[in-house]
């Protein structure tokens, strides 16, 4: 059982705002969450960002969406049933354009980036890129081609989710090096706006 908090000071927002909670957990094994308000209602709930950490020990986050107001608490009590075990994979390539929609938000995710539609046809929304300089006028790298993957060691109630992968290579007098950027789009159903997480690393290749 825990209990989410809304900080929020006082005399303000009164009217329920919706909003994604993300609770960190270890688990002994993953699975999909049960989870239930202090009523006893089912909530739905999604188990996201799955990693084994050791021999029986994962973490991972519970991720679900609450309507909350200024200095309001809600109950809930979580249970993991359906073991996840049996999947293998956290990712795979996606064999084409993906679609994340609710009704009221959508994105295009494919190999040229993150697509929306718009009413001239579909525009780019994402250009990642790196402005490198050196005793010359700054160079500009970009993105080629992206990768689209499913995300298959989650177990997703009300939640849909997807990865965004690109590699921007760029020459220094040091050699070549590579950043590595990855989206993680969310698209909850109750929401009418988009989360996104990024992860940039950077690796050398010479």
């Amino acid at each position: 059982a825990f209990t989410v908090y809304d900080y929020s000071r006082p005399g303000g927002i009164r009217t329920p705002a919706p909003a994604a909670m993300r609770i960190p957990l270890i688990l002994e094994l993953p699975g999909k969450p049960a989870l239930k308000d202090e009523n006893g209602n089912p909530v739905k709930a999604s188990l996201i960002n799955v990693e084994k950490l050791e021999e029986n020990s994962y973490a991972a986050e519970l991720t679900f969406v609450a309507d909350m107001k200024g200095r309001e608490k809600h109950h809930y009590t979580l249970d993991i049933i359906d073991e996840l075990s049996g999947r293998s994979g956290a990712t795979a390539p996606a064999s084409g354009d993906l679609r994340l929609s609710n009704g009221k938000v959508s994105i295009d995710l494919s190999s040229r980036g993150l697509i929306t539609p718009g009413s001239n046809g579909s525009c780019k929304m994402l250009d990642p890129f790196i402005t490198y300089k050196t005793k010359k006028k700054p160079v500009r790298y970009g993105a080629e081609e992206f990768i689209v993957e499913k995300i298959y060691n989650e177990y997703l109630d009300g939640l849909q989710r997807a990865k965004l992968k690109a590699e921007i290579p760029f020459d220094t007098p040091e050699g070549e090096f590579t950043v590595k950027v990855e989206y993680v789009f969310s698209v909850y159903d109750d929401l009418p706006y988009i989360i996104v997480d990024v992860d940039v690393d950077r690796k050398s290749v010479v």
